[in-house]
């Protein structure tokens, strides 16, 4: 069921110059209200959400969707379905304490800010509003009623607190605009999105150092959040800080054969896969300047590296009979160097056409991560992870594509990184070389 909510800016001060944007969402097919409407809270209380199948499609979270039975007290009116939205904010978003690397972004999620959650009822809004909007393209719905109310009530509160004489630039304040900015991207609303970056850099900005010392790992949550952001729209990071000079396109590749070289009698990697990635990691080397190259000068260096290193074209095959954890991420190691030489071969975003050879490994990929076990990743193989995840994002060819692809996984790379960024700064620069390499160039 879609909702409209009535545009009531003619009732109250347009706050979108001075800290945040807020157009209309189209990917949720509503008009944002700054007056509020008690209509969608009175619908969403009736329909008690009881019809929707919130393990759809995600069974490995069956256990924390069940509703909890004792009633707490909330920021908020209560009503029958928050308990649940919650478990799964904290078990799906966040991710368990137990699942999640230590000190990660994740866990940060899961902790300090629910915490705040728990006493402000803009972050609760928000929260409530990501993990619906989640559930939501889990089990393929456009936007629930429950979803539209709690981003509805959450950007009316948001714009209260902008309008004061004193703004309230406080954490959950701040925090309020990442899910509005994660959904706009996971609704290909690019308008939206960069009106919600823009608006959260502005008040960062205009924060006090006081208020800026109290985000804490906040600000590496948004931080990732705009790494996401240049990912899904092909565009460089709004802050140089997130992409440092000191940080090359081959330091993802060499975490993985660090890390793999410590676990010895518990390593994954075979001879094969291990050679595999040593290959890209020389290659990575040579073209490594290319990050920083025009399109001609990347043109040329391409072919004539192509020309010279025949052995490198030809694509690894990906085994056939993955049927657990272990195999499954063989595979995937498999795959991810494969779509490295064609995407370094092929070029495929600098000439018209699909690659068939290429889909077919995406789909596979897509295949195998989908059916491995998230916290067998997060836990035991941080560094493939990664460098999966953003090798299988360049190679998409499509942006509506590329961005599902990331976006899918995004809680998953909150759980291995904390909010220094190490291992997803890295990615993003591998990302970015590979990127250019497949005739990217003109617009990475």
């Amino acid at each position: 069921m879609h909702i409209l909510v009535e545009d009531a800016n003619r009732r109250k001060e347009n706050v979108t110059e001075r800290f945040l944007s807020v157009p209309a969402a189209r990917g949720l097919r509503m008009i944002c209200s700054y007056g509020g409407s008690p209509e969608l809270l009175s619908e969403a209380t009736r329909n008690n959400e009881e019809s929707r199948d919130y393990t759809l499609h995600y069974d490995t979270h069956v256990e924390c969707l069940q509703r909890l039975d004792d009633p707490v007290d909330y920021p908020i009116q209560f009503q029958p379905y928050m308990p649940k939205l919650l478990q799964f904010f904290c078990t799906s978003v966040a991710k368990p304490i137990d699942s999640a690397a230590p000190h990660s972004l994740a866990q940060h999620l899961g902790t300090e800010w629910m915490a705040k959650a728990m006493r402000d009822p803009c972050l609760f809004h928000a929260t409530l509003f990501s993990a619906s909007a989640t559930i939501d393209m889990l089990t393929g719905i456009q936007s629930s009623t429950v979803t539209l109310y709690h981003q509805t009530r959450a950007i009316q509160i948001l714009n209260e607190r902008l309008t004061r004489e004193d703004p309230d630039l406080s954490y959950s304040t701040v925090g309020t605009v990442v899910p509005l900015i994660f959904y706009s991207m996971a609704t290909f609303d690019k308008q939206s999105a960069i009106s919600h970056q823009m608006g959260i850099i502005r008040m960062l900005l205009s924060a006090t150092p006081a208020a800026r010392s109290e985000l804490g790992p906040l600000l590496g949550v948004i931080k990732l959040t705009m790494l996401f952001f240049s990912c899904v729209f092909d565009t460089l990071p709004v802050w140089s800080c997130l992409y440092p000079p000191t940080v090359r396109p081959k330091a993802i590749l060499r975490a993985i054969i660090t890390s793999a070289a410590c676990k010895r009698g518990d390593a994954l990697l075979t001879e094969l896969e291990t050679s595999a990635i040593l290959d890209i990691y020389e290659t990575v080397s040579q073209l490594d300047h290319l990050i920083e190259a025009d399109v001609v000068t990347i043109t040329g260096d391409i072919e004539r590296f192509v020309s010279s290193n025949p052995r490198y074209s030809t694509p690894l095959i990906a085994p056939s009979d993955a049927f657990n954890n272990y195999s499954r991420l063989r595979a995937c190691c498999h795959l991810s160097a494969s779509l490295f030489w064609h995407l370094l071969r092929d070029r495929p975003l600098s000439s018209p056409g699909k690659i068939p050879s290429l889909e077919r490994e995406l789909d596979l990929l897509k295949t195998h991560l989908k059916k491995i076990d998230e916290s067998f990743l997060i836990q035991k193989h941080p560094e493939l992870l990664t460098w999966i995840v953003f090798t299988g994002a360049a190679a998409c060819i499509d942006g509506n594509e590329r961005g599902s692809f990331i976006l899918q996984r995004a809680f998953a790379l909150m759980a291995v990184d904390s909010d220094k960024l190490h291992l997803m700064r890295q990615g993003w620069k591998y990302f970015t070389l590979l990127r250019k390499i497949s005739g990217a160039g003109a617009t990475c």
